[in-house]
């Protein structure tokens, strides 16, 4: 019953971070709230706190450190992630995360340079057929 909630409300902020860009507070504050009963039923609370607290603090550091790059309902999220998934796994995902945005910047990058270059070679194309036929 946990899961299924927590995959729900993740399942929501995709959605909602896809469309309108924002994370809403109230869906992370429920899964928190969640979170913290699902550690007191499996006896895991130690765990979750250190969870929170060191993915609050790495996002902290990350938030200050890409000055406007990233949104403060990620910050807001990651001690959440903390109290669901713990201290080690709460790690392995922001590392995950972190090497899938990587690999989007450079996927990014390479459709940015490929379309400059089709630009490029259109308006080369383009002069090239005023000069011609004027």
């Amino acid at each position: 019953m946990f899961a299924v909630v927590f995959v729900l409300g993740l399942l929501y902020h995709t959605y909602t971070d896809l469309k309108y860009m924002l994370l809403y507070d109230n869906v992370t504050l429920f899964l928190a709230a969640v979170g913290i009963l699902r550690t007191f039923y499996e006896d895991q609370s130690a765990d979750a706190v250190y969870g929170a607290g060191v993915m609050l603090a790495i996002m902290l550091l990350l938030y200050f450190a890409s000055r406007g790059g990233m949104g403060e309902g990620d910050v807001k999220l990651a001690p959440a992630l903390g109290i669901w998934l713990g201290l080690e796994q709460g790690l392995l995902c922001l590392l995950q995360l972190t090497s899938l945005h990587r690999r989007q910047q450079k996927l990014f990058r390479i459709q940015l340079c490929c379309c400059r270059q089709q630009q490029y070679r259109r308006s080369f194309l383009h002069l090239t057929f005023q000069e011609h036929c004027s």
